[in-house]
Formats: structure tokens, C-alpha cells, sequence
């Protein structure tokens, strides 16, 4: 009976020693090779390692000044949420001078249509279908001063300059207020100049400034009417221009519209 019961405990402790030394062997074999083996290839790709507190950019298409600011760093924010305000005094400037420009602009056109005015040089063209329309050239934009002015000593006025200078506003005819002409040469330096007066014509405007009242950005051929004591200076910063055009009513039959399109022809082009 002893021996018969020591033969198993006896078989089982060999297949214990036998497994537990392979377990070993393997381990300690693969363990080795892996060590002292050189790898000859691997699988190599573009990754990007990011921390946490990765910042985000935020940054507005146009700019501005800042007038409100409604996050800090760190904060958590959520998709269609505020998180600043610009300063919107540019903004409401630039309206005022378009908005003017625009009523001043329908009293122009309304004069045409009702025959009051026979004949008038448009800058630019007036947009109406009863309206013939002649196109005679580009003029650039220059400063209109009075000779008493300090920026009349310089030979280019840079935009800077007229930050905060009173502007005699003149009409130009667009149904959108956007897309006024001085309006967007005065947004895109960011520069803003409050109203000092509403005119309908180039020589009220040259009046007001001859009286000290304000500056006006005018077309480079008004200087053919500008009376004494006011001089034109280029903006040294802008090349913007402005169509010049004759305009009349379609059916009119007025001698005077074709002597008048000769004439503004003649004193358009040299310039």
C-alpha cells in the first residue's frame, strides 16, 4: 500500500519540477534573444503630442478694439457662446457718414427725375433706369484743406492723420451703406471721423472747409473748382478712386447735354 500510494505524489512533483523549468527556459530564452537581437525594420508615422492645456487661438477676421472681454484663461467655453465684444464707435461713425451720404445722394437723383436739373457730373454714376449715364474716368481720392491747415505743409497726408478730423460728408450713390467708397477707405485704416456737416455738392463742401468747418475727401478733379485758400493733398496710404460720370434724363432733349459731356471730358482727362 505505501509504495502504491507514493508513485503518484512522486509523478506529480516531476511534471511540476519538468513545467516549471520550461516556464523558465522560455522566458528566460525569449527574454535573452530580445535583448541581444537587433530589430531591422519598423513601422514608422506622423503623430502630434498635445498637453492638457493645449490653447486654442481665437482671432477676429477684421480686428478691432476690444470693449468686453467675458472669458480668462483656462475657462471652459461652449459653441455659439459670446466671448468678446468689439468696440463698436467705428462702426457707428462710418454708418452716420454713409447714411448721409445716401439721403444727400436721393435728393440728387430726385432733382434729375424731376427735371429741375437738366445735366449733372455724378461722382459716381447715378443707378436708375431713367437715368442716362456717360462715363468719363477714374479720379483718386485726395484731401481737400484749408491752406491755413497744418496737414497742408505736408505733400502726402497719411491716414493716421485723420483720426478724429471733423469730415464734410458727401453723397455717394449705393443703395448699401457698406459699400460706400470714403466709408470703406476710412473702415479699412480703421479711422474715424465724426460728421461736421451734410452737403449735396463738391463746391458746398469746399465752402465748409474754406470756413475751417471740417476736411472732405473729394475726387483729385474738384481742385478745378476749388477756390482760393484751399488746397489737395494725397492720401499717402490709400490708392482708391472714384468713377466720374455725366448724367442726364433718357429722354431729354437738351442741347446743353452734349456741350456739357464735351467740356467735363476735356477737364477729366489731363488729370
Amino acid at each position: 500500500m505505501n509504495t502504491i500510494d507514493r508513485e503518484p505524489r512522486s509523478s506529480i512533483r516531476k511534471l511540476q519540477f519538468l513545467g516549471c523549468t520550461a516556464i523558465l527556459l522560455a522566458v528566460g530564452g525569449f527574454g535573452g534573444w530580445g535583448t541581444t537581437t537587433e530589430i531591422a525594420g519598423a513601422v514608422i508615422a506622423n503623430g502630434t503630442v498635445v498637453v492638457e492645456s493645449n490653447v486654442k487661438k481665437v482671432q477676429h477676421l477684421t480686428g478691432g478694439i476690444i470693449s468686453e472681454l467675458r472669458v480668462k484663461e483656462g475657462s471652459e467655453v461652449e459653441a455659439d457662446e459670446v466671448l468678446i465684444r468689439l468696440d463698436d464707435t467705428l462702426t457707428r461713425a462710418t454708418l452716420g457718414v454713409v447714411q448721409s451720404q445716401l439721403d444727400l445722394y436721393m435728393a440728387r437723383e430726385a432733382r434729375l427725375l424731376d427735371r429741375s436739373v437738366t445735366v449733372a457730373l455724378c461722382m459716381p454714376a447715378i443707378n436708375h433706369p431713367e437715368i442716362q449715364v456717360a462715363r468719363i474716368g477714374a479720379q483718386p481720392f485726395m484731401l481737400a484743406m484749408p491752406i491755413r491747415s497744418p496737414l497742408a505743409r505736408l505733400s502726402a497726408v497719411p491716414m493716421a492723420k485723420l483720426q478724429g478730423r471733423p469730415l464734410i460728408a458727401l453723397p455717394w450713390p449705393d443703395h448699401d451703406p457698406a459699400s460706400s467708397a470714403v466709408a470703406a477707405l476710412l473702415r479699412r485704416h480703421q479711422i474715424v471721423m465724426p460728421i461736421a456737416s451734410r452737403v449735396e455738392t463738391v463746391h458746398s463742401a469746399m465752402s465748409l472747409v474754406l470756413a475751417g468747418e471740417g476736411l472732405a475727401i473729394l475726387p483729385a478733379c474738384a481742385q478745378l473748382g476749388a477756390p482760393r485758400g484751399i488746397v489737395f493733398r494725397p492720401l499717402r496710404d490709400a490708392t482708391d478712386s472714384i468713377d466720374i460720370a455725366v448724367c442726364w434724363r433718357r429722354d431729354s432733349q437738351s442741347p446743353l447735354i452734349r456741350t456739357f459731356l464735351k467740356c467735363a471730358e476735356k477737364a477729366v482727362a489731363p488729370m
